[in-house]
């Protein structure tokens, strides 16, 4: 994205502002076994119970801070794109700014940074500390249920709590992540806004929006719901791709790339082994 440059004496001359960002550029497992990796591979971890999935994908959110060596994950090396300048930058136009100069903390959903521990993202043995912002685990516990409708909130007054929050306030990744939904299951995702209490997904044709209304009228309402069901309703594929996407969207990261990336590595997990296939 772009962003106007406040130092420019035209209103056209523009700035770059880069997301910096971690990824896996190899991974070694416990048997000996080494992937390296492009930075848009998928790895797809299957094997039966008590393998070392979700070991894997925990060790590996904690490798990203630590670079710790676990039961399943031996080593891994990360590429870094960007600098802690960049990182500054982009949360000073990106996060919600919490506390006074001295005390400055940069928060979104999913993490909170204090200002002086943006210099660790250069270094390794300290980057725990801004690693919140790189990597986020969904959990078993809660991949169905964090899709689920988003509380009431004073939109674009208070900080959003919940990713729905952002779709409610952006109307363009409402669009984005609908497109990505129907590529997966041939149906829109649309938030309900006049949820009240709640502003919950609902899931099938979204529809047009009368001439000269918008989406709190009557008409759209009605139509919606008598087109649609609520997200909350439907099985756990789609509301495990939804909490997916809706969390990749938290991290505001809208390239959401692992939706059609070129490589697909499976790596199957056997008790104390690994084997790629």
């Amino acid at each position: 994205m772009t962003i106007e440059n406040p130092k420019s004496e035209t209103s056209d001359e523009k700035v770059t502002l880069l997301r910096p960002k971690l990824s896996f550029e190899t991974i070694t497992f416990s048997d000996g076994t080494t992937l390296t990796l492009d930075d848009d591979d998928i790895v797809v971890f299957v094997g039966p119970n008590n393998a070392g999935k979700s070991a894997a994908l925990r060790e590996l959110e904690e490798w990203v801070g630590s670079s710790h060596a676990g039961l399943v994950i031996k080593n891994a090396t990360v590429r870094q794109i960007g600098t802690t300048n960049d990182l500054r930058q982009y949360l000073e136009a990106k996060a919600q700014k919490i506390g006074a100069t001295n005390s400055l903390r940069y928060a979104g959903i999913g993490y909170s940074i204090h200002s002086s521990h943006l210099t660790f993202f250069d270094t390794l043995s300290t980057r725990h500390t801004v690693s919140s912002f790189f990597a986020k685990r969904v959990t078993t516990e809660t991949r169905i249920q964090d899709s689920n409708a988003a509380p009431s909130l004073a939109l674009f007054r208070d900080p959003p709590t919940h990713p729905i929050h952002l779709l409610m306030m952006d109307p363009e990744l409402t669009k984005d992540i609908s497109n990505k939904f129907r590529h997966a299951f041939g149906k829109d995702l649309t938030p309900f806004r006049a949820g009240g209490s709640q502003f919950p997904l609902y899931v099938g044709e979204r529809p047009t929006t009368p001439a000269g209304k918008d989406e709190l009228s009557r008409e759209f309402i009605e139509a919606l719901q008598s087109s649609n069901v609520m997200l909350e309703t439907q099985g756990d594929g789609m509301r495990s791709f939804a909490s997916v996407i809706l969390h990749v969207l938290a991290a505001q990261t809208h390239s959401i790339q692992f939706l059609t990336s070129r490589k697909l590595f499976s790596i199957r997990l056997k008790r104390g082994s690994s084997v790629v296939t």
